[in-house]
């Protein structure tokens, strides 16, 4: 038996981003718990993921206790929860608002300047930002498939991507990179407007002609 084909829309907000999917005989769309750290070592799942990212400084924390089960390696920063939490005391090492800097012409958007205004040696790029929280859904969803003994073929992965309206050719290029630096191959933009009447028409169902 083939593995199934899942679609899976992602909100990826400048604020805080969420997951949605489907499969052909799933009645409904499911929203995702996303797994993220409330502090180091205690993992809760909630409907959306704050959009941060924060990078603890040497000795501040065990790479272990900010590493999900399926990550090979000791985790070099942390997302989520806590990471904004932390962040907000510690904000030459917090990054927020990433998406934002994809649509900036005044800046060379493919640069590592993510703190911006910070000291950090180990800065990330926009793209490297948005890559780690497309990551992070990804994996997210994979394993919580697999924990319900559902095996998920990767390339069995459609993921429609919402991204503002506002986005010049560049910054919807940049991320579609994102998106393939995350494992999608098979990614479709969806403008943030466009999405949102999508969602009236599916709330009205068959009453959208007369309110219009």
């Amino acid at each position: 038996m083939s593995a199934p084909t899942y679609t899976l829309g992602i909100d990826l907000g400048t604020s805080n981003s969420a997951l949605f999917y489907w499969t052909s005989g799933q009645e409904e769309i499911a929203c995702l718990q996303i797994p993220q750290f409330q502090k180091p070592g205690q993992v809760v799942k909630k409907d959306t993921l704050p959009s941060v990212l924060y990078i603890p400084h040497e000795g501040e924390v065990n790479g272990e206790d900010i590493r999900f089960s399926w990550e090979q390696e000791d985790s070099h920063f942390a997302l989520g929860s806590w990471a904004q939490e932390r962040g907000a005391q510690v904000p030459d090492r917090f990054i927020s608002s990433a998406k934002s800097w994809l649509c900036n012409q005044f800046i060379d958007r493919k640069e590592a300047i993510l703190p911006w205004r910070s000291d950090l040696k180990e800065k990330l790029t926009p793209v490297e930002v948005l890559s780690k929280y497309l990551l992070h859904l990804r994996n997210s969803f994979i394993h919580d498939q697999e924990s319900k003994k559902i095996k998920i073929a990767q390339d069995h992965l459609d993921l429609v991507l919402t991204v503002p309206a506002s986005f010049d050719e560049v910054a919807r290029n940049l991320t579609l990179e994102s998106a393939k630096n995350a494992g999608f191959s098979k990614v479709t933009l969806l403008e943030e407007p466009q999405a949102a009447f999508y969602s009236w028409i599916g709330r009205t169902g068959d009453q959208w002609k007369k309110q219009i």
